[in-house]
Order: structure tokens, then sequence, then C-alpha cells
């Protein structure tokens, strides 16, 4: 599943961290940064009763497609969006995290899509380009499928 289209769909915003460019240069020059990339991947934040998804799109478009995959499960799961910092640090619940983890991933790779890839024994790294998201994204999805040993019964 396209997660730029399924945000379209649900009329979640999405926004790409670049569009904050020109308000807050040096933050996104750090986010955007091999450094920062690994500070940053995306955010769900509500102002007023609208989600929005910001995601770094500095990002490879694989790993771009999980981090929004990732927080649009957050709104499917209807986790209330926490303050993004307390006592400066970022706060979130392990709960929901986990909970993300494993929907974001299965948005982007249906178990019907992970045994087909298995059962045409498409190679890990074409699957992934075909389907959009990162290799450890698409051999996740085959691992927790059960996929080969669904193809191979």
């Amino acid at each position: 599943m396209c997660p730029w289209q399924l945000c379209d769909h649900l009329g979640l915003s999405l926004t790409p961290l670049s569009d904050f460019e020109a308000t807050v240069p040096q933050a996104v020059a750090y986010l955007r940064s091999t450094q920062g990339q690994k500070d940053f991947s995306g955010v769900t934040l509500q102002w007023g009763i609208e989600r929005f998804i910001v995601y770094n799109d500095a990002h490879d478009e694989g790993r771009q497609a999980s981090d929004i995959a990732h927080e649009i499960a957050h709104a499917l799961l209807q986790h209330p969006v926490p303050s993004a910092f307390a006592d400066g640090q970022r706060t979130h619940n392990e709960e929901h995290e986990a909970e993300a983890n494993w929907l974001g991933p299965a948005l982007l790779i249906s178990d019907e899509a992970a045994v087909a890839i298995v059962a045409r024994r498409m190679p890990m790294e074409k699957a992934a380009r075909i389907y959009g998201t990162s290799l450890e994204v698409m051999q996740m999805r085959i691992n927790v499928s059960g996929a080969r040993k669904r193809v191979a019964a």
C-alpha cells in the first residue's frame, strides 16, 4: 500500500521536513544531515483536532515509506498524540510504539504479498523496490508472516 496515497485517503496531512527550511534552516539542515537523519525520521503532531505527519525527506524513499506508515499506524490505532517533549526529552508510549512498529510494515506489505513474493522466489531487493520499502522491512514482513513456511507447506 502506498503510504502517501493512504494519507490522502485518510485525510492526514503529510509534510516533508524540507518544507520547514525557510523557517528553521539550521534545524532542518542538521536533521537532513547524515547525523541528523539518525535523530529524526518522522513524527505525528496535532493542531486542534487535525493530525499531521512530518517526515524526513532526506531518507531514501523506502525509508520514508516505512516512517510514514509507522505514523499512519498511530492514527489508525487511535493513539493519542503525545506531547512532543517533556523535560527536554522526547516522550512516547512504549506500548503504542510497539503496536505501530508491527502495523506500519503490515500496511506496506500484506501477508498475502509476502507469501506471493516467496512463492515467486522474488529476490528481496527486487521485492523491496517493487513495493517501495526498505530491504529491512521487506525481510521483516517475510519473516513475521511465516511466508516461507506457508509456501513450503
